[in-house]
């Protein structure tokens, strides 16, 4: 009889939850989007592309560098216009490659100091352990002469 009295009455008989359970919670709640906010960024990140495009130049540099994540780095200088002092002034311009792309690794690594033509994708930031450019060169064309 007097269970039904407290259901009449409207009291709750569950026990109640302590502070520390309460903040708990809302700490796994935040940890939770924090770390589902991070995932939607990193993918955005590497699967979105600003631009993309053909750049060409000399190969002067490519290497692999790095202390923990080793990436794939190079440098080309694009000829520019002449001073009047008939100088030409070369651009740099720095690239990378992911693992993957192992053909046009093989490629760079082989003809350095040749003349190449780059495609790459300009995406909206790096990750770390990919590469240290926002350019990402994902083909190329050896010019010959």
């Amino acid at each position: 009889m007097s269970e039904e009295n407290n259901f009449l009455d409207g009291k709750d008989n569950k026990p109640k939850r302590s502070f520390l359970s309460h903040v708990r919670r809302f700490f796994l709640k935040v940890f939770g989007f924090a770390l589902l906010a991070y995932v939607l960024f990193s993918m955005f990140i590497y699967f979105a592309s600003y631009s993309d495009g053909w750049r060409s130049g000399t190969l002067t540099k490519f290497s692999r560098k790095g202390y923990i994540f080793k990436t794939w780095e190079g440098e080309i200088y694009q000829r520019g216009a002449e001073d009047a002092s008939l100088n030409i002034m070369n651009k740099a311009w720095n690239f990378s490659v992911e693992d993957k792309q192992k053909n046009v690794i093989k490629e760079l690594e082989t003809y350095i100091g040749e003349e190449f033509r780059l495609h790459y994708n300009q995406r909206y930031g790096h990750l770390f352990w990919l590469g240290d450019t926002d350019y990402f060169v994902d083909s190329v064309v050896r010019v010959k002469r």
